[in-house]
């Protein structure tokens, strides 16, 4: 499988950071998905592939523990490439194929508009907004389990605490989105997100040792994250020029696997040369 090909070729952590860095999957499954839904559906299609990416976050940040403490590391990359290739095989003979390629300037990416789009600040903002977000949740969690081993807590029961505070900060979101919605307060629990966060990284960067504290930073942490991830499409689709929506979502998508593969490996660079704490404690300044 291409995973394991990949690691013996470049080595593990290289392999790692490319592929999430890449959104070679991520493009092509929102290109046939343009395709495969009618107009008038797209964005709740497109809503629907947004949410999932923070629930198969939260299902591998549960699962990873329990599989790579259970069956070894080795385990881990054969099971992504298993589930690789069940995707392929699911793509090859459940998803429909596309019969109906039509470029939709809403939902497409349209040749020629990328200076317009990179021009916009407002556009810029949020962009750099989702590459930062995500550069801060790759180096967090880099740093994190080693704080959690370090207050005693054996790596092998870490998805309890990262369950725990995904399921209530799931639960939690709601309420905020529904206000930001109805009140037309987007921009005041955005901002209140960005102070969420630098309070989240403080304190898990001033916790230590202490366990309780370290989970109170963890949920503060996924509280502004979810909420976050769940406001920022919402804003980009608003402040995107007509017409070009398609590739404001495209360069967005982009601005956020960026973020996944700088964090990842940011955070091991400056975990490795200052110490695990460091890395929040850089998130913090972020």
């Amino acid at each position: 499988p291409a995973s394991d090909i990949c690691e013996w070729l470049v080595g593990s952590e290289r392999c790692i950071r490319d592929r999430q860095g890449s959104g070679a999957i991520a493009a092509a499954v929102m290109a046939l998905l343009s395709d495969l839904t009618r107009e008038q559906n797209r964005t709740k299609a497109m809503a629907f592939i947004g949410v999932s990416f923070g629930i198969t976050f939260a299902i591998a940040m549960v699962l990873g523990p329990i599989v790579t403490h259970s069956l070894g590391l080795n385990a881990l990359f054969w099971m992504i490439a298993a589930l690789a290739t069940l995707g392929i095989l699911l793509t090859i003979w459940v998803v429909p194929n596309s019969t109906n390629h039509v470029l939709n300037r809403e939902s497409g990416m349209v040749k020629g508009s990328f200076s317009k789009v990179l021009a916009e600040p407002r556009l810029l903002k949020l962009n750099f907004g989702i590459m930062c977000l995500h550069i801060l949740l790759m180096s967090t969690f880099v740093a994190l389990p080693g704080q959690l081993a370090d207050a005693g807590f054996p790596a092998a029961e870490h998805w309890k605490v990262y369950l725990a505070t995904m399921v209530i900060a799931f639960a939690a979101v709601v309420p905020f989105i529904i206000y930001a919605e109805v009140k037309r307060r987007m921009k005041q629990v955005f901002l209140f997100c960005v102070g969420l966060i630098i309070v989240a990284e403080i304190v898990l960067w001033g916790a230590g040792q202490h366990f309780w504290e370290l989970v109170i930073g963890v949920q503060l942490f996924f509280l502004a994250f979810n909420l976050m991830e769940a406001l920022l499409p919402s804003l980009i689709s608003k402040e995107s020029p007509a017409g070009y929506k398609g590739t404001a979502m495209g360069v967005y998508s982009t601005s956020q696997f960026l973020g996944v593969a700088l964090g990842g490996s940011l955070g091991g660079w400056i975990a490795g040369a200052f110490g695990g704490g460091s890395g929040v404690l850089a998130g913090a300044g972020r």
